[in-house]
This record gives structure tokens, C-alpha cells and sequence, in this order.
């Protein structure tokens, strides 16, 4: 599988350059863009009601900002690939719990973000998961509580910030594939196994899950952002992925 990196400045030539009308099947587009300015009216303006009930959930500002541009910006991406309007765009839901698609359309994606960054995957006629994670301090006990066997004996072979970063590789590896399948965390975690060493191939390794085989779906590392750990999940029928970041700045840093 072939994947590619391009830096964009803003959104215009963001969405000039990632919009491949019509979808090409077999291509996986990836989107990067900071989310730590403060959102316009039209961005509040073109998230559906739903959204929008989503966003006044959240109990401090930031967050809720991170939100909507988060959902606008994904809105603007996929009404540049369909040619339509962001607000005119509608979602469905196949169940409790499952990721949203579009209506009457073939297209997927899907979207994560973590404090100031967003990513977002688009492609035609397949699943796909993604995932991004901000490195932080996390719990010394966090991979007993939710990594395999084989991912913690390999964790353990690490310390500092070598550990820290592995446990980012696994969970934002591991969460990319539970969002392609679209059960998210109703799987359980410690039934499959992903590589965990930063600058190894991302990797599936085994998994005692039907929805999970290894011979069916590939990782994608997403180590364009510092400070960041991120990865796609896409099935192995995707032969190129592309990926796409505007240019700015982490408010969080």
C-alpha cells in the first residue's frame, strides 16, 4: 500500500487538493487540521441539530469549541466531495452505538480529535477507522487494564518516554480498528493485538475476533503532528492513502 504526506495551507487549498470528485475507489484520503481557534457562527450554523445538542453538553468552553470546529471542518470535507452544501448534509445511524454514514451514498468516514488537532478519514465503498491522541501522562496500570498479553510483554521491554509513546501506538492503533469495524469499544481490547513499537511497521498481529482478521485489514501510522500519536485502519482491498495537514499551529503546546 502506497501513502503519501502533503502539507496544505488552509482550508481552500485543502479542499481544492483533497476532493477527489468522483470517488476513486481503492484511495484513502486523510485530513489533519488544528482545532484551537475559537468557532465562527458559521460554523455552529451548519451543524445539525444533533450536533449541536452534542456540543452544549460539554461542561467547559475549549472542549466545546474543539467540537464544532471539529464537526464543521469534516462537514466542509465531505460537502467538497459530494458537491453539496456542509448544512445539507444528513447522517445516519445503522444502531445504537454505531458510527454515522452519510444517507444514500457509498461514502465512509470517519473522524477523531484531541485537544487541538482533528483528523478525519474519507473513502468510497469501505470502512475505515482513525484515531488521534494527544502524548500525555497516562496510568502506569493502563496497559494491564486494556492491553493483551503480547502488547504488554512488549511494552515492557520499554521505559520513559519509549513506554509512553508505545502505549499511544497500541491505543490509538487499536481504538482505528474498532472504529472501522463500527462496534467501537462494545469489542473488548485485550482480544486482539496490534504492534506497539514507535517507528515499527503498524501492524494487526492477532486477534481471537471474527470482525478482526488480521488478513483482512491494514494499519497506517499517522506521525505528522508533534506531540501527537494517531492511525488509520483500512481494509486491505485500499491501495493508497493520502494524507493531507493545514498547516497551523497547536494551541495546546
Amino acid at each position: 500500500m502506497q501513502t503519501e504526506l502533503l502539507h496544505v495551507r488552509g482550508w481552500p487549498e485543502a479542499l481544492e487538493q483533497a476532493r477527489p470528485t468522483p470517488m476513486v475507489a481503492g484511495l484513502a484520503q486523510v485530513l489533519l487540521w488544528p482545532v484551537g481557534a475559537k468557532p465562527s457562527q458559521l460554523d455552529w450554523q451548519i451543524l445539525d441539530a444533533e450536533e449541536q445538542q452534542r456540543a452544549e453538553r460539554f461542561a467547559r468552553s475549549v472542549h466545546k469549541e474543539r467540537f464544532v470546529l471539529a464537526h464543521a471542518g469534516l462537514r466542509r470535507w465531505l460537502a467538497a466531495c459530494t458537491a453539496a452544501k456542509p448544512e445539507a448534509l444528513r447522517f445516519a445511524r445503522a444502531g445504537a452505538g454505531q458510527k454515522p454514514h452519510l444517507q444514500s451514498s457509498s461514502i465512509h468516514f470517519n473522524l477523531s480529535h484531541s485537544q487541538g488537532w482533528a483528523a478525519a478519514v474519507i473513502l468510497d465503498g469501505y470502512e475505515a477507522g482513525i484515531d488521534i491522541e494527544a502524548i500525555r501522562a497516562i496510568e502506569p496500570e493502563l496497559p494491564q487494564r486494556f492491553f493483551s498479553e503480547k502488547e504488554q510483554m512488549a511494552l515492557a521491554t520499554l521505559t520513559g518516554e519509549a513506554w509512553l509513546r508505545g502505549c499511544f501506538c497500541a491505543w490509538t492503533r487499536k481504538e482505528a480498528l474498532l472504529k472501522a469495524t463500527g462496534a467501537g469499544l462494545a469489542l473488548p481490547l485485550r482480544a486482539f493485538s496490534v504492534s506497539v513499537l514507535h517507528g515499527a511497521p503498524a501492524a494487526l498481529l492477532a486477534s481471537e475476533l471474527p470482525e478482526l482478521s488480521a488478513e483482512s485489514w491494514n494499519l497506517v501510522d499517522i506521525d505528522c503532528i508533534p506531540g501527537y500519536c494517531g492511525a488509520l485502519a483500512v481494509p486491505r482491498e485500499v491501495e493508497h492513502v493520502s494524507i493531507f495537514v493545514i498547516e497551523g499551529e497547536d494551541p495546546c503546546q
